[in-house]
C-alpha cells in the first residue's frame, strides 16, 4: 500500500482541464441581487475588502456597509477582518463532543490546531488549508457540499496572499480525492443581455483515498508529505438568462497555472524519499473511515509551493513513466491556455480577452 501511495504522488500527471467549478457559486456576488434595486447595484461592484461582505444600510452615507464574513471578526488594530479563533475552537470542541457520544464509535482524541499549518521559515511560497466537510463522489453525479469550516491561504513570494473560506471535499472516482477551495471576483456584469466575466482563483490539493485507512492502521494523524497542491487563475465568460439568472453557457477564456507543489527530500511513514511534495497532511478520522462517499472529513494540509515557471512546466508535464513532455509533443501542457469568445484555442501571445496576453 505504501509503495502504491508513493508511486501515485511521484508520477501523478497534471491535466490542463480546468478544475471543478460550481457554477452556482460564481453568481453569489450578483445573482441574488439581480433585481433588488440600488443595494444590488452598489454591492455588485464589490466595494468591500477581502473577507468582507457588502450589506445594504440606508443609515450609511454610501448606502451600504462592509461586515466580516462568517468565521471572521474585525481587528481594530489591524483594520481588517481576521479568523475568529474562538469560534473555530468552540466548533471543534462541539464536534469532538458529538463524535465522542456517537454509539459504536471508537474515536481517537484529535483536534485540528491552526498552528500545525504554519509554513516552515524557509517557505517563501506556500499553501495551507484546514477543512471540515462532507466528501462527495463528484464523478458519480454527487452535488458538491460546502464544507462547514474552511480556513485556507496561498502566499506567493513575489505577490499577495489569497485567503480562502469557501471549499469542499470531492472524490474523483477510483482512488483520487481532492480538497478544493475557490475565490472569485465578478467583473463586468450586463444584466440586460445576461453576461458576466469572472476572475476565478482555484486552490486544489489532491491526495490518495487509500491514505485515510493507511493512517488509521498505522495509528497516526499526520504524514510528513504534502498533497498535490495547485493554484490556478481563470478568467471565465458566463452567459445567463437575465430573467432567472440561470447559467446558460460558461466559456473558459484564460486558464493559467500560478503555483504548484514543490518536490524534494521528505519522509513517508518514516521512510526517506528524494522526490515527494514537501509539506504535510493531518487528519482526525473515525476508526472505520475509508474515504467513502458521504463521510465527514476533518483534515489539514500544508505545502511548500513553487511559482517558478520552469519548475511548473516540468511538474505539470511529467508523465506516468517519469519522462517529461516538451513543447511540440501532443501531450504537452502549457502554463496558460487561451480561448476566443467561442471557446476556440488561440495563441496566448495574441489573446485579447479578459486577463490579457500575460498572467
Amino acid at each position: 500500500m505504501k509503495l502504491l501511495l508513493f508511486m501515485f504522488f511521484l508520477f501523478s500527471t497534471f491535466c490542463v482541464k480546468p478544475p471543478v467549478v460550481d457554477e452556482e457559486k460564481l453568481f453569489d456576488k450578483f445573482g441574488d441581487n439581480g433585481n433588488t434595486g440600488d443595494a444590488g447595484d452598489i454591492c455588485s461592484h464589490d466595494p468591500c475588502e477581502e473577507n468582507e461582505v457588502c450589506v445594504e444600510d440606508e443609515e450609511e452615507d454610501d448606502g451600504y456597509r462592509c461586515d466580516c464574513v462568517e468565521g471572521y471578526v474585525w481587528d481594530e488594530e489591524g483594520g481588517v477582518c481576521v479568523v475568529d479563533q474562538d469560534e473555530d475552537q468552540d466548533e471543534d470542541q462541539d464536534e469532538d463532543q458529538d463524535e465522542d457520544q456517537d454509539e459504536d464509535q471508537d474515536v481517537t482524541p484529535c483536534t485540528l490546531e491552526n498552528a500545525w499549518m504554519l509554513p516552515d521559515n524557509d517557505w517563501k511560497t506556500y499553501s495551507y488549508m484546514r477543512m471540515i466537510g462532507t466528501l462527495v463522489d463528484y464523478v458519480e453525479g454527487g452535488k458538491i457540499v460546502d464544507a462547514v469550516i474552511v480556513n485556507g491561504r496561498v502566499k506567493l513570494e513575489d505577490g499577495p496572499s489569497y485567503e480562502f473560506n469557501d471549499g469542499f471535499f470531492i472524490a474523483q472516482g477510483g482512488t483520487a480525492m481532492s480538497m478544493g477551495s475557490r475565490q472569485n471576483v465578478v467583473g463586468a456584469v450586463d444584466r440586460i443581455n445576461g453576461f458576466a466575466t469572472v476572475d476565478y482563483l482555484d486552490f486544489t490539493t489532491r491526495f490518495q483515498k487509500g491514505l485515510i485507512p493507511e493512517m488509521i492502521q498505522e495509528g497516526v494523524n499526520e504524514v510528513t508529505m504534502g498533497g498535490l497542491a495547485t493554484f490556478s487563475r481563470q478568467f471565465i465568460d458566463i452567459y445567463f438568462d437575465p430573467a432567472t439568472f440561470m447559467t446558460e453557457e460558461v466559456v473558459y477564456r484564460k486558464v493559467c497555472w500560478v503555483a504548484v507543489s514543490e518536490y524534494g527530500e521528505t519522509e513517508f511513514f518514516g521512510e526517506p524519499y528524494d522526490d515527494l511534495p514537501i509539506g504535510g497532511i493531518y487528519g482526525c478520522f473515525d476508526n472505520d473511515q475509508t474515504g467513502a462517499d458521504g463521510e465527514t472529513l476533518r483534515m489539514m494540509f500544508r505545502n511548500k509551493l513553487t511559482a517558478d515557471r520552469a519548475e511548473i512546466l516540468e511538474i505539470i508535464n511529467t508523465r506516468t513513466d517519469g519522462t517529461v513532455a516538451e513543447l511540440g509533443d501532443s501531450d504537452f501542457t502549457p502554463i496558460c491556455e487561451c480561448r476566443d469568445e467561442e471557446g476556440v484555442l488561440v495563441d496566448c501571445s495574441v489573446y485579447d480577452g479578459p486577463g490579457g496576453p500575460e498572467l
